[in-house]
């Protein structure tokens, strides 16, 4: 499980030296792109959803340091599909796709309007419940009117896109016979920086993105898959994560969205457990230490204290000095 996330974002000692010694460049460097990237957000909304937009789009994104790598496009006019499907590695991904492939992307998680604005997902009625919400998918894919496709998340939550695929949820893969799978990686440099971790969001997701000088996404747009007469929706999934994970070269695990909602709060709880003094404890090393200190009146509190700590074998939060 610890293999598919990155807790830090910084992948060794050397890279959080070199980030601070950078650091009052890519606040600048920060500064500058805000106010390039509130162009894009401009235009974004005078101008409307098509492939020009798009392109406007991600050329005012390679100018704030992202640049998007387009290195396979398998798509068949024929086929068109009304559901997107990827793996997800970080939360500007949405947007990332959407400059290749104009799309829409649901909002899971009942954003304010402010930032389904900012960060371009769009209300299918998430606040009104998951029935409400799906069906809600449902009928907007059904709806030939609709002519832009939904992204969809199997996986639900971001991995770090390197080490394995998530078990896929099943609910994309009933909105539609047809899927348009594509796969997603990303490059930072000159540091090997994370572009998301275990506990990130989008906000310091982008904050990264802008701060250091380029951030390379490499997308793969694969043949689109039709769902068979006899397969089952579950079938359908895993025949189009096992073309993911051939892609990107990664396993198929049987980890879920929930398996990583428990990992998160197990780190919490293991945290909480080396953070939080036990009184207990405490009292017992003040008492022992109070009587060395009789015998020992020259000898600091603290330094005793420390000694019987270790002794003890207690954690570092138990001594106070």
């Amino acid at each position: 499980m610890d293999r598919l996330f990155d807790i830090s974002r910084f992948p060794d000692p050397g890279s959080v030296v070199l980030t601070i010694f950078y650091f009052p460049f890519g606040l600048v460097l920060v500064i500058i792109r805000l106010f390039i990237a509130l162009h894009g957000l401009l235009v974004s909304c005078i101008l409307p959803k098509s492939a020009a937009t798009s392109f406007i789009l991600k050329s005012i994104f390679a100018v704030v340091g992202i640049h998007i790598m387009v290195q396979e496009d398998k798509r068949d006019e024929k086929k068109k599909a009304k559901i997107l499907v990827a793996n997800y590695i970080s939360h500007l991904d949405h947007m990332i796709i959407d400059f290749i492939q104009p799309c829409h992307t649901p909002d899971y998680q009942g954003l304010s309007g402010f930032e389904q604005w900012v960060f371009a997902y769009k209300n299918f009625g998430i606040s009104k419940g998951t029935d409400t919400f799906e069906k809600n998918i449902k009928d907007y894919v059904t709806d030939d009117s609709n002519k832009f496709p939904v992204l969809l998340w199997p996986e639900k939550t971001t991995t770090n896109g390197r080490k394995g695929l998530l078990k896929f949820d099943k609910f994309p893969f009933s909105c539609s016979s047809i899927i348009q799978p594509m796969t997603i990686q990303a490059t930072r440099w000159p540091l090997d920086v994370k572009v998301t971790t275990l506990t990130s969001n989008r906000w310091t997701d982008f904050f990264w993105s802008m701060f250091f000088p380029y951030t390379i996404f490499k997308i793969k747009i694969l043949p689109a898959m039709e769902k068979s007469v006899d397969e089952s929706v579950e079938e359908f999934a895993d025949r189009v994560r096992e073309k993911l994970s051939s892609t990107l070269k990664v396993k198929m695990t049987d980890y879920t969205f929930e398996d990583k909602e428990k990992y998160i709060k197990r780190l919490d709880t293991s945290s909480n457990k080396k953070t939080k003094p036990n009184p207990a404890e405490l009292a017992e090393v003040s008492k022992m230490a109070q009587q060395v200190k009789e015998v020992l009146p020259e000898t600091p509190l603290s330094v005793i204290e420390k000694d019987l700590c270790k002794y003890q074998k207690c954690s570092e939060w138990q001594v106070k000095f």
